[in-house]
């Protein structure tokens, strides 16, 4: 067994307080901790430049509170599910502007991208640790939390940036 982390945001700026309006959140982000390599997996940017990446604590905003979240999953899981995140930000994957819309207007689902929430669900969905009918698009920061819980992730740090 090995650990997948993750971080969600309670992001403190105009873009992070329009997305936890727009996703009806607590939570602005999520992000992957990729400790074997030392740096976050993420949908981040500026707009309209917001890709896939590696980033780190430091490029969000200081006094961000964050929560870091463990779930334990098998080894072969956590390679799969690393080997998705990773290749999102080698590619620079696009971020999903329409499917954060989505979240009020359901006709919009997807430009072709992931926005944070998503790709971070849809790495366990391609693992095999999260479950298929749950669609990325309609996964928001709370909801990812809220998902991960139910498959066993605990909290193991709180804090801010």
């Amino acid at each position: 067994m090995r650990p997948l982390k993750f971080v969600s945001f309670s992001g403190l700026s105009f873009l992070s307080k329009n997305i936890k309006f727009w996703t009806r959140s607590k939570d602005s982000h999520t992000a992957v901790i990729d400790y074997e390599k030392g740096y976050l997996i993420e949908a981040w940017g500026s707009l309209p430049h917001i890709h896939w990446r590696y980033s780190d604590f430091s490029a969000h905003t200081p006094g961000t509170p964050y929560e870091i979240w463990e779930l334990k999953v098998k080894d072969e899981q956590y390679e799969k599910a690393m080997h998705f995140y990773r290749w999102l930000a080698d590619r620079k994957f696009p971020y999903n502007y329409l499917g954060v819309v989505g979240f009020v207007l359901p006709f919009f689902t997807s430009n072709g991208g992931f926005f944070c929430s998503e790709g971070c669900w849809e790495g366990l969905v391609f693992a095999g640790i999260a479950p298929k009918d749950i669609p990325g698009w309609k996964v928001s920061p709370d909801r990812f939390k809220d998902q991960i819980k139910l498959l066993g992730a605990e909290l193991v740090e709180r804090g801010k940036t």
